[in-house]
């Protein structure tokens, strides 16, 4: 998806004034036309200007397990699933992270909407990848073979909107 060479702007009459500006001006247009950038950074950026959502309402965390880990003096050596809870003014949505054979595994429960009608759509982000999830008459979901790393919980139903979780990382140790 690489859009071709980057048009640089022409020169200013000031600019023009400063000859070491204007051949560095030169050097740069030569080089943004043979050399645009990699596919790998363009992708990078329309995923960034995608991860704007206007429109969407970000949910505020209001539990996580791993503060009331900190909080303990000793540790079991046995790594609990990470337990977060996210809240806006009609939607609550609790999210269980652990780990799988196969990556990292999440389920969770959604409240403050009518998941018995169907038409909500319940999306895992990971950044590189969107899974899409379903979600059972009781408002549960869940998720097997995410990658480890960060991931965001997105709903878009009718009668709420939009609401988003901010990015989570599933790190458990």
């Amino acid at each position: 998806m690489n859009p071709g060479p980057v048009d640089l702007p022409e020169p200013t009459d000031a600019e023009r004034a400063d000859p070491a500006l204007d051949d560095l001006m030169d050097r740069l247009r030569v080089l943004a036309h043979h050399d645009a950038p990699p596919p790998l950074v363009d992708a990078l950026a329309r995923a960034a200007f995608e991860t704007r959502e206007l429109d969407a309402e970000l949910a505020v965390l209001t539990g996580d397990s791993d503060v009331d880990r900190l909080a303990l003096v000793r540790s079991t050596g046995t790594v609990a699933p990470r337990m977060l809870s996210f809240e806006t003014d009609t939607v609550g949505i609790e999210v269980q992270i652990d780990r799988a054979a196969d990556g990292v595994e999440v389920r969770g429960l959604i409240t403050g909407i009518d998941p018995g009608r169907g038409d909500a759509v319940l999306e895992v982000d990971t950044g590189t990848s969107r899974t899409r999830l379903a979600v059972d008459p009781h408002g549960w979901f869940h998720a097997t073979g995410l990658p480890a790393g960060l991931l965001r919980v997105r709903l878009t139903d009718p009668t709420t909107g939009r609401t988003t979780t901010p990015w989570i990382s599933t790190r458990l140790d």
